[in-house]
């Protein structure tokens, strides 16, 4: 049954939810592209290869100059931890490693699993595959893919605290008036709280909000420097509690 929200209504709604900020690196790391990289990437920007490569090199550090701690979070990038019963999917780009350890700590929803990691892949941004592993750190393997469409560099999540979303948070000031914005939280990186879609009106947020079965497991904001909208990945809660990531939802969008 459809859910219709009204103005009479709105006062009744939940206006404040619990979420797990994820704090990224400032600097992304960066696989060792190949010449045929660069030369496709001048073509594609009318650009300069030598510049395109030295400008990685200032503003990138590479993957064999960083001690990246095997089974630490981290969203993108070439560097992959995972247990040898899981294959890297074919034709995918990486977009997430989230140690179920660290993170759970954070969680007062109390929804995640307290062991174990969840893996993300993507498609097209779209389309998408979740994987969890409850293995321990020392049965992981370290793979590494060099070039990806999406999500190439890589940034570690480098603190994580629990916080609370609030739709107060979502209104800016115009010429006086508070009104609605679609674009406000897609700067950061979170799992649950209120989900971002950059073409979405309030009530449709709204909407999406009410039913406590719809849960973010991840939201990539623009703090992931390679984003220009909001990654978010869904699930039911139900699904999540069963440790089913099979049905997952992925959307990307941007203003």
């Amino acid at each position: 049954m459809e859910t219709v929200i009204t103005e009479n209504r709105r006062v009744k709604m939940k206006e404040q939810y619990e979420m797990i900020r994820l704090f990224l690196s400032e600097k992304c790391y960066a696989p060792i592209f190949s010449d045929e990289y660069y030369e496709n990437e001048a073509k594609q920007f009318m650009g300069n290869v030598n510049e395109l490569k030295s400008r990685d090199i200032k503003e990138k550090d590479y993957y064999k100059s960083l001690v990246i701690p095997m089974g630490k979070s981290r969203i993108g990038g070439s560097v992959v931890d995972i247990p040898p019963n899981i294959e890297y999917p074919q034709d995918t780009s990486f977009v997430a490693q989230l140690n179920c350890e660290d993170i759970s700590k954070h969680d007062k929803l109390n929804l995640l699993p307290k062991k174990g990691f969840i893996y993300i892949f993507t498609t097209n941004l779209q389309k998408g595959f979740v994987f969890y592993s409850s293995a321990d750190v020392s049965q992981l393997e370290r793979v590494i893919k060099q070039e990806a469409y999406w999500y190439s560099f890589g940034q570690l999540i480098e603190h994580i605290e629990s916080k609370i979303d609030s739709f107060d948070q979502r209104y800016v000031n115009e010429n006086g008036q508070l009104e609605w914005s679609c674009i406000t939280g897609e700067d950061i990186t979170k799992i649950y709280g209120i989900y971002t879609n950059c073409q979405a009106s309030e009530f449709e947020v709204r909407e999406v909000m009410e039913n406590e079965q719809n849960i973010l497991l991840l939201q990539v904001g623009t703090d992931y420097q390679e984003n220009c909208g909001a990654q978010s990945i869904y699930i039911k809660k139900d699904d999540l509690l069963n440790l089913d990531f099979s049905k997952c939802v992925f959307e990307y969008t941007q203003s």
